[in-house]
């Protein structure tokens, strides 16, 4: 797991979807349909999703 979460190719995946998030989270504005809405808030969970995996493989990883 050492070698997984220290490895340059995970560290740009996390980092791709770091700024797909910031550009999700910009998009939104008011008024917005509520489909995309929608469509939003399920790209939120996956992000959140990813992010909490990439978490616990660093704490496997790397230690707590």
């Amino acid at each position: 797991m050492f070698n997984f979460v220290t490895n340059p190719m995970f560290d740009g995946i996390i980092t791709f979807f770091i700024g797909f998030n910031t550009l999700v989270m910009a998009i939104k504005f008011d008024g917005m349909d509520k489909s995309l809405e929608g469509f939003f808030e399920y790209l939120n969970y996956m992000f959140a999703f990813i992010f909490n995996m990439e978490m616990i493989f660093k704490l496997m990883g790397l230690g707590s």
